[in-house]
C-alpha cells in the first residue's frame, strides 16, 4: 500500500499540516523538526515530495546538511541563521530551496540515489563536519556543488567560509587590549576545521605577548554542547588549583555560555574576576548576564555568497576557475571583559 504523507503524520505524532510544510520548505518549522519528518519519509519509502520537484518546471536548490557526527551541525541558532539566509537569496535568484540532511551513519548509496532523484540544479553541501574523505560519494555526481562552512585545499570545488583565524586573533587581541596576559582558551573536544583555526588564531595572538605568561598551558577541552560543556567546566573547575586565567576565549557561544554558567556557579563573578568572549554572535549573546562579548560571523553574508557562487556554476559563468573565498569576522563589545587597571594584579578568585 502506497505511503502517504498523513501517515507519517501519525508515526510522528505531529499533524499532517507540519509535515507538508516541510515537504514544501515553510518557514517556522524547527531543523529538529524539519530532520525528523525527512528521515521517516526516507524511511517509510516515500517519494512524492522528490517526484514533485523533479517533475516540476520550477528551478531547486538543494542544501545538504551533513552529519557525520551530529555534535556540531545541530538544531543551534547559528545554523538556523545561515539556513534563512540561503533561502531568501535562493528565492531571490528565481530558485526554491530543498533541505536534506545526510547522515554518515547510514548507507551512504540510498541517499545519493535520493539525492539524484531530486533533480536539482545545484547542491550547496554544508560541510560543517566533514573530513575529505566524506567527499567521495559527491565526486560521482555531474551536479554543480559549492562547500560550505569548510574547505578542502585539494579538491576541485567552490567554497565559502569564516575566516576563523582572523576571528579568533581579533577575540584574543581584544583582551589583550584590555590589559589580560593569563588568557586561557575554551577549545571544542569535538574536532572540526573551524575549530583547529580557531586554536591556531588563539596560538598566534598569545604569542604577542610581551611579558611571560601560561596561557598556552590553559587550553581547555569542553564539549560543543550546552549540558555536556557545564560539565566539563564544573569538573575543570573542581580539579584545578592556583589562580586562574584572568580571561577565555571560547570556540563558540554555546560553549561560552555554559562555562559562563559554571564560573558563577562556582562563585567567580563575570567580568570582575573572569572574562570572557565567545565566537558566532547568536542570540543568546545578549541575553546571558552580563552580555557576552563574541566575534560577530555574517551567516546572511555566508548564505547569499553560496548561493550566488552556485548559480554562477550553474550558469556556466565560472570559467572553469575554482574558487575558494573567505569571509572575515567582526568584533562586537559587551559587558563581558573586564579592562584590567595598570598595576592591579591580574588574579581570578572566587566571590
Amino acid at each position: 500500500m502506497a505511503i502517504l504523507a498523513k501517515d507519517i503524520a501519525n508515526a510522528l505524532g505531529i499533524s499532517p499540516t507540519t509535515v507538508s510544510m516541510v515537504f514544501n520548505n515553510h518557514p517556522g518549522i524547527s531543523d529538529e523538526t524539519r530532520e525528523k519528518v525527512l528521515k521517516a519519509a526516507a524511511d517509510m519509502g516515500y517519494t512524492k515530495h522528490l517526484e514533485k520537484s523533479a517533475g516540476s518546471q520550477v528551478k531547486h536548490i538543494q542544501l545538504i546538511l551533513y552529519k557525520r557526527h551530529g555534535n556540531v551541525v545541530a538544531d543551534t541558532p547559528f545554523f538556523a541563521m545561515l539556513t534563512q539566509g540561503i533561502d531568501a537569496q535562493v528565492k531571490k535568484r528565481g530558485y526554491q530551496l530543498l533541505i536534506t540532511y545526510f547522515y554518515q551513519n547510514e548507507s551512504i548509496p540510498e541517499q545519493i540515489r535520493s539525492l539524484q532523484a531530486t533533480n536539482c540544479a545545484g547542491i550547496i553541501l554544508l560541510a560543517t563536519e566533514m573530513h575529505t574523505v566524506d567527499l567521495r560519494p559527491f565526486e560521482k555526481l555531474s551536479i554543480p556543488i559549492v562547500i560550505l562552512d569548510n574547505c578542502f585545499p585539494f579538491k576541485n570545488y567552490d567554497s565559502i567560509q569564516i575566516n576563523n583565524i582572523q576571528g579568533a586573533r581579533l577575540a584574543v587581541q581584544h583582551l589583550i587590549d584590555c590589559g589580560h596576559t593569563e588568557i586561557g582558551y575554551l577549545s571544542s573536544r569535538v574536532e572540526i576545521r573551524n575549530f583547529r583555526e580557531r586554536m591556531e588564531g588563539y596560538l598566534k595572538a598569545i604569542r604577542t605577548i610581551s611579558v611571560p605568561n601560561h596561557s598556552s598551558k590553559r587550553i581547555i577541552k569542553i564539549a560543543p554542547t550546552t549540558e555536556e560543556a557545564f560539565t566539563d567546566m564544573e569538573a575543570y573547575l573542581s580539579s584545578t588549583s592556583g589562580p586562574m586565567p584572568t580571561a577565555f576565549f571560547a570556540d563558540n557561544d554555546i560553549i561560552a555560555a555554559a562555562c559562563m554558567r559554571a564560573l558563577k556557579r562556582a562563585g567567580y563573578r563575570i567580568p570582575e574576576d573572569i572574562s570572557l568572549v565567545g565566537f558566532d554572535n547568536v542570540p543568546i549573546c545578549e541575553a546571558l548576564d552580563p552580555p557576552l562579548s563574541t566575534i560577530d560571523v555574517p551567516k546572511s553574508t555566508l548564505g547569499k555568497l553560496a548561493v550566488n557562487q552556485l548559480v554562477s556554476l550553474i550558469n556556466g559563468e565560472t570559467d572553469g576557475v575554482t574558487t575558494k573565498i573567505e569571509v572575515s569576522t567582526g568584533l562586537v563589545k559587551r559587558d563581558s571583559v573586564r579592562t584590567l587597571h595598570p598595576g592591579k594584579p591580574a588574579v581570578s578568585a572566587r566571590a
